[in-house]
């Protein structure tokens, strides 16, 4: 029988202890940190304007403007560990003054497939006009011959990228140097657009477009087909999507039956966006009001499907007692207006909110978490937005006039990248979230379905061969049924690419958070243009990516699935190894024991004195 000793007693204690630890490293090597270096590089001067999949690899790219806004370039995503992006292709608009960039909008927009960029540079002379311009990819590098001549110009305002006539090639709506509603049709041919549609006419407008505007594309009355929300400076008209094509009126929102001192008052109001704020598969219109211009009293307002909206009131005031208010200063980048940008931070199935507030010379970016209200449900919404004061990033300097959502490491969590204004340059951050429990999720992106000429020449990180089946395409509805671990049913919905326009920085995918609910997804339907697919026991933690071909045939439509492991099995997996490690030690030491002592036996055999010999 083998006796412990006290040495084997301290191996086996060093043994457990090394294996503690490796749990322990795997538990906290994720925890939130700045991966700016590991991101953006050596860049310090940039501007991120939009985010999509330039060249199909399945990795996010970003459109950066460079240069005082007078170049875009694009970084591309990497599965390298130690440099998440690497510079790419750029094109310089010269010959255009002091005018700069204003916005980059991804979309095809000649039907090849292909991914191109849609980009806006100020008017000369004019504040509010834009020359639009074209610049066409091929799937890895973007032409800049594009540069040279603008496709529209004098538009006033930016416009909003949508699919007019349901050929899957990208259109545009905005206003024309006379202020007339117009949608502008692209066709196969490059560097032209193919018609010119002006907007139905109709006598209950809510006032002139407002500029900057907040336009949408994204289905209200749950028919899988895409409506447009035009912003006014009085309120929002809302125009239903025809089945064929086009839009028709349907009704008017006025705020001022709302409140007149948000219209005619001291009060201001920001940008609307959309989101399922009560994951109730509804998408409600959300719009940040301050009711005076010190935004002491500071609001959202949803509208849901009763007339009037919402009114959800948010405290501004931080803990030590100070007073803040949603940032917006006429004339700068990003500032222009309030902004708010969604996403689902923790996971847990409920829309957050990024938004910039500022208090005296500051400005910061905080997250707002959607949170149970607690209130009558009768006459209060179910859920408020609380401003969380230590989030991890409102460290990142004191003068951080953005933040948008992005997911680095495509593992279904959103993190953050900032950006700090200092002089006239700007630097971006990054943020990497790391949540403290395991969360799953459901990522799920739609195409075009469109196929370029020319055969994929190269893998992606995923080891396929690359497929080209379009680029992201506005408007479609996207929702999920599933029940949690406590028997209750969620139902979720979202839009892709709702807004395009003043950086809007929306991501050309749609995460939805399941929280620690680890059962495979009941239902996830996908529909645009009228029609829709639907999925059944999708698993957690997977990212669906829908092919819409043929579109009149919904049950042809391709449907790409890829499962992103759970930190849970990658915890479980190293702690098994660790304790795996452990045991074969304590058995390694022992088997030499064992044998330590067997050899010091046959010694004290050896040497001992035979009276037999005598």
């Amino acid at each position: 029988m083998v006796k412990f000793d006290k040495n084997v007693s301290s191996f086996f204690l060093q043994s457990w202890i090394l294996a503690i630890l490796l749990k322990f490293i795997v538990c906290t090597s994720d925890t939130g940190n700045n991966i700016t270096r590991i991101a953006f590089g050596g860049i310090r001067d940039a501007l991120p304007a939009a985010y999509g999949d330039f060249n199909s690899d399945e990795l996010t790219d970003i459109f950066i403007l460079t240069e005082g806004q007078q170049t875009v370039q694009i970084l591309y995503g990497s599965t390298d560990s130690d440099q998440l992006f690497r510079p790419g292709s750029q094109c310089k608009f010269v010959g255009y003054g002091n005018n700069r960039i204003t916005s980059v909008m991804p979309g095809d927009f000649d039907g090849d497939a292909f991914m191109d960029l849609l980009v806006t540079v100020q008017h000369e002379g004019h504040e509010n006009l834009r020359d639009v311009f074209i610049l066409y990819g091929s799937g890895d590098d973007l032409n800049c011959t594009g540069t040279q001549f603008a496709v529209i110009k004098e538009m006033r305002g930016e416009p909003l990228v949508l699919d007019y006539d349901h050929n899957m090639t990208m259109d545009l709506f905005g206003l024309d140097k006379e202020e007339k509603r117009k949608f502008w049709l692209f066709g196969r041919e490059r560097g032209v657009f193919k018609e010119v549609v002006e907007m139905e006419w109709h006598d209950r407008a809510v006032g002139e477009v407002r500029i900057p505007h907040s336009h949408a594309i994204l289905d209200l009355n749950h028919d899988f087909n895409a409506d447009l929300v035009v912003s006014c400076k009085d309120g929002y008209e809302i125009w239903h999507g025809k089945k064929e094509k086009g839009f028709e009126f349907t009704r008017a929102i006025k705020l001022e039956e709302v409140s007149s001192s948000v219209i005619w008052g001291s009060g201001y109001y920001g940008q609307s966006v959309f989101m399922d704020v009560e994951l109730e598969g509804r998408l409600n219109m959300v719009v940040p009001v301050c009711w005076s211009s010190d935004c002491k009293n500071a609001s959202f307002l949803v509208w849901t499907d009763r007339p009037m909206p919402y009114n959800v009131p948010v405290s501004l005031k931080d803990p030590s007692g100070n007073f803040w208010m949603f940032a917006m200063e006429k004339g700068k980048l990003y500032e222009e207006t309030v902004t708010l940008r969604v996403g689902d931070f923790n996971l847990d199935g409920y829309p957050d909110i990024l938004a910039t507030l500022s208090h005296g010379g500051t400005k910061k970016t905080f997250l707002l978490k959607n949170e149970e209200n607690g209130v009558n449900r009768a006459t209060s919404l179910s859920r408020k937005f609380e401003v969380q004061w230590h989030n991890g990033f409102s460290s990142y300097g004191n003068n951080t006039i953005q933040g948008s959502f992005f997911d680095f490491y495509q593992d279904g969590t959103l993190d953050v990248i900032l950006v700090e204004r200092y002089g006239d340059k700007y630097q971006p951050f990054a943020f990497r979230n790391s949540l403290d429990y395991d969360a799953n999720f459901i990522k799920a992106i739609v195409l075009t379905g469109l196929k370029g000429d020319r055969s994929p020449s190269s893998m992606t990180p995923l080891g396929k061969r690359r497929q080209y089946y379009g680029s992201n395409i506005p408007g479609p509805r996207i929702e999920f049924n599933t029940t949690t671990q406590e028997g209750d049913k969620q139902h979720g919905t979202a839009a892709q690419l709702s807004q395009s326009a003043y950086f809007a920085l929306q991501l050309p995918y749609t995460v939805f958070g399941l929280g620690r609910t680890p059962n495979f997804v009941d239902s996830l339907t996908v529909g645009l243009f009228t029609l829709h697919k639907h999925h059944s026991q999708v698993i957690p933690n997977s990212q669906i990516i829908v092919v819409p071909s043929p579109i009149n045939r919904p049950d042809h439509w391709a449907v790409q699935l890829f499962v992103t492991p759970s930190k849970l099995i990658w915890n479980s997996v190293i702690a098994m190894s660790g304790v795996c490690i452990t045991i074969l030690f304590i058995i390694l030491g022992l088997h030499f024991k064992e044998k330590r002592e067997d050899k010091l036996e046959k010694l004290a055999e050896a040497h001992r004195f035979h009276f037999d010999a005598m």
